[in-house]
Formats: structure tokens, C-alpha cells, sequence
């Protein structure tokens, strides 16, 4: 398997077929060709984002129900942060003021709570910053869990 990222779309390579992809557009069929395992999640956009960070980052209650449809998969890697600024899905939720979808990620076997981006920042201090009280106190449990 092989891919690449054009403008809008992923295309992704699978044994001599190419699969152009947009999923910004059709998140509910990229959804399913995740689950059946014909599109890996941890394709990124021209941003640098994968599905489950796009869903993080963008504001609004769908995208929150996009990302928790994302993490129920099991499939996508709350752990990968985006090539170019060093954000991962549980940075944008955070940045966002997403306390939910932070808390959920959290509870994901993979998180990494830790994971400092480009600019110096944790999860931690970006939730303190943002007073997001439950997620700083999620934060230091699962830090002093792990």
C-alpha cells in the first residue's frame, strides 16, 4: 500500500488500485471503508491532519460526534501528531475547548497525554490555560496512573 495527498484528497494505493478520497466531504463513507479496513485512518489531508485530528480541530457539534465515531473504531491513532506543528487530536480538542472529545481520547489505551507539540505545549498546560478544569484533572489522574 502506498498513498499520497493532493489538494483535497487522500489517494491510497491498495494492490494496483488507486481509491481517490475526499474526507472532508464523505466522512460517513470514509467511516465505513475504515471499518472494513479499506481506507487507513491515519492518512492525512494536505494539512498534515488525519481524520480523527480534522474532526478535533474544526469547531462545531457534528465534528464532536465525527470524532467520537472516529475513537469508537478502535482504528484511528489518537497518538500520531501532524507532520508539520506537532499537534495530535488530543492538542486540537484542547485547543478547541472540546472537553468531551479530550476526555474521551484520554481514555483511549494509545493516548499519549504527555506528547509536546512544535511551540513547547502539553495537553496539560493548553487545558489549564483554556480553564478546562475536568480535563486538566483527567490529565494529572492518567499521568499519575501511568
Amino acid at each position: 500500500m502506498g498513498s499520497c495527498t493532493t489538494r483535497y484528497y487522500n489517494i491510497t494505493y491498495y494492490n494496483d488500485t488507486i481509491a481517490c478520497h475526499d474526507f472532508h466531504c464523505n466522512f460517513e463513507e470514509s467511516l465505513e471503508m475504515i471499518n472494513s479496513g479499506n481506507l487507513d485512518p491515519g492518512l492525512v489531508d494536505i494539512n498534515g491532519d488525519t481524520m480523527l485530528m480534522w474532526s478535533c480541530r474544526i469547531n462545531g457539534n457534528s465534528m464532536s460526534d465525527k470524532a467520537i465515531k472516529l475513537l469508537k473504531t478502535g482504528k484511528s491513532n489518537p497518538e500520531q501528531a501532524n507532520k508539520y506543528h506537532g499537534n495530535t487530536a488530543l492538542l486540537y480538542a484542547c485547543v478547541n475547548k472540546k472537553s468531551y472529545i479530550a476526555i474521551k481520547i484520554l481514555e483511549v489505551d494509545n493516548c499519549k497525554p504527555d506528547h509536546l507539540n512544535n511551540e513547547g505545549n502539553i495537553a496539560l498546560i493548553i487545558a489549564c490555560k483554556y480553564k478546562m478544569c475536568d480535563v486538566a484533572l483527567k490529565l494529572l489522574e492518567t499521568k499519575i496512573r501511568n
